[in-house]
């Protein structure tokens, strides 16, 4: 009976301890921006206000909008307090669910999308100035910063000088996209391109070769002060 009476009884068997809530970017750090602000939508998404190569960006991380511009047609980028603005009102109005935190891409990866997204920029009927702006939308994908896209736009114009050309002047150094080749071109066997029949020959222009990133007396790298105007 005492045996009974005072047996152990088995320890009670603890409930599972709950499993983290997913990063949907409410401390979310990517590399190569710097967060203002965040809001929540109505699906509880974040909606993000970062700086990037100077300028503000808006970015849903439920849906897919962004915006650099009041409108798509201006010509000026944010204020702070139009950022703010247009990130409260696409808050109150969104219903999208949180969206996974786009993960950061390895080297490789990232240097091979940096690529795409510049030779996509050149126009076939005009030379067009490259700045760090126009890469504003694409920072969360690429999660690199200004110091690494500069190396790597200058690794593409001497791997690439079709694509990209480095210039220097008195006022600075700076990057350039090529305009797209003559639609009306064949190819020869080996890839070079070769003017039909009816078009005069004209000699290639020689790419101007990549010089020496300007310093500070300091030696600290500069070159951004000019690309992020």
């Amino acid at each position: 009976m005492a045996l009974t009476l005072f047996a152990r009884r088995p320890a009670p068997v603890g409930a599972p301890a709950p499993e983290p809530w997913p990063e949907a970017g409410e401390t979310w750090q990517p590399e190569g921006v710097t967060v203002v602000e965040r809001y929540y939508n109505l699906g509880h998404a974040v909606v993000l206000v970062f700086l990037s190569s100077g300028c503000h960006v808006v970015s849903c991380l439920g849906c897919h909008y962004q915006a650099t511009k009041l409108k798509a047609h201006y010509s000026t980028m944010l204020t702070p307090d139009e950022a703010a603005d247009l990130a409260n009102t696409h808050a109150a109005n969104c219903r999208a669910l949180p969206r996974d935190i786009p993960a950061r891409p390895d080297e490789e990866a990232a240097r091979e999308l940096l690529r795409t997204l510049v030779r996509a920029m050149r126009k076939r009927d005009e030379r067009v100035n490259f700045y760090l702006y126009l890469l504003d939308t694409k920072r969360l994908a690429l999660q690199r910063t200004n110091e690494w896209i500069v190396g790597e736009m200058e690794r593409l114009a001497d791997d690439e000088p079709e694509v990209l050309n480095i210039s220097v002047n008195t006022w600075g150094t700076g990057l350039h996209l090529q305009k797209l080749p003559s639609a009306r071109t064949s190819s020869r066997p080996n890839g070079a391109e070769q003017p039909r029949s009816w078009e005069p020959a004209s000699p290639r222009a020689a790419a101007i070769p990549s010089s020496p990133s300007p310093t500070s007396a300091s030696g600290e790298w500069k070159r951004l002060t000019w690309w992020s105007s």
